[in-house]
């Protein structure tokens, strides 16, 4: 296991930030460590990772998981639709209870975005946002 600090992982992941908050009611929770589990070459086996982010009081949350070692399933609870946003093909999905949910790749990085308590359109606008800062 080795243990990653939020700059270190934007490092192995490419990108050179990420929006400390989305909208004016998201931030990103604070996050102490983040891992990557290697064998005994040092390859990786697993480099999944969340950021989180909430709302003051919690109403509305937001996860954006990222790997490289592994594809995401498109697997969700709901409808699910093929989309593309901003050039990025991505599959889509919504339940009855207004949570989101996205999955898609991107510069050879697995992405899924789970929402909860947004609206579809902040949800999209949110998908927008991250393209930009990882392009």
């Amino acid at each position: 296991i080795v243990p990653m600090t939020y700059q270190e992982l934007l490092a192995y992941y490419g990108m050179e930030q990420l929006p400390d908050a989305f909208g004016e009611e998201l931030t990103r929770a604070e996050q102490s460590y983040f891992v990557l589990y290697q064998d005994q070459a040092g390859d990786v086996l697993y480099d999944t990772n969340s950021l989180y982010y909430n709302s003051s009081d919690n109403s509305k949350t937001l996860s954006i998981t990222f790997a490289k070692a592994e594809e995401f399933s498109n697997i969700f609870r709901g409808d699910t639709k093929q989309s593309k946003i901003d050039g990025v093909s991505m599959v889509l999905a919504s339940t009855d209870q207004a949570a989101y949910w996205a999955s898609f790749k991107l510069n050879n990085i697995s992405i899924r975005i789970t929402s909860y308590g947004l609206n579809e359109e902040d949800f999209i606008d949110i998908i927008k946002e991250l393209i930009r800062f990882m392009k």
